[in-house]
């Protein structure tokens, strides 16, 4: 997953333009847990709304999913429905040309450095509109 593909998912409904995160976290590596075995594909801070964080999981439905946690504080009962839905309308509207990504509902990003202590494993972008 690449800036550009959130960008377009965010693009693709207008619910999810106006939601879209300030600050958008992309990482190649897998998150794990620290003592277990399960993959994280996103990941939405608690105490920072407005964040989410992609890892080299992150599919389609990962990008509203995260934003429904991030901008609303849903939970995954709903978030994931609602996360598949829309990223599966994404997919298809771009896939079969019937939702045009872009125009001006479309959020853009631009990278910038991220924090301290990610040792350049992370891409950081903030919203710029």
């Amino acid at each position: 997953m690449n800036i550009e593909d959130v960008e377009g998912i965010l693009g693709s409904c207008h619910l999810l333009a106006m939601l879209a995160p300030d600050h958008v976290f992309i990482t190649d590596e897998q998150v794990r847990q620290v003592h277990g075995s399960m993959t994280y594909r996103g990941l939405a801070p608690k105490k920072k709304r407005g964040v989410i964080f992609l890892s080299g999981a992150a599919n389609f439905s990962t990008v509203p999913h995260e934003v429904m946690h991030s901008a609303i504080g849903m939970g995954e009962v709903g978030a994931y429905p609602l996360g598949f839905i829309m990223g599966l309308r994404a997919q298809l509207g771009q896939t079969l040309g019937l939702v045009k990504p872009g125009g001006d509902r479309r959020p853009s990003y631009k990278e910038v450095d991220p924090p301290k202590g990610y040792g350049g494993r992370v891409k950081h972008y903030v919203k710029v509109g």
